[in-house]
């Protein structure tokens, strides 16, 4: 989790982007969006939460569909 937040906070380029993306599809299938999303709120750069939180559901939704 801490991985995929830190991706998630930087998002600078293609290669940030397709790592968060992979790490995002290794979650457990059964792990919903809002429980994923705590798990890696301890792990989130101060000030970067809310670009973080974008990111977060567009990847979710483009590796899983709609939350």
């Amino acid at each position: 989790m801490q991985l995929l937040a830190m991706k998630l906070c930087a998002f600078r380029d293609d290669l940030d982007i397709e790592d968060a993306r992979f790490l995002l599809s290794s979650l457990p299938q059964t792990m919903d969006i809002e429980s994923a999303w705590v798990n890696l709120e301890p792990f989130l750069i101060r000030g970067k939460q809310r670009a973080a939180r974008e990111n977060f559901e567009d990847l979710w939704e483009q590796t899983r569909g709609p939350a």
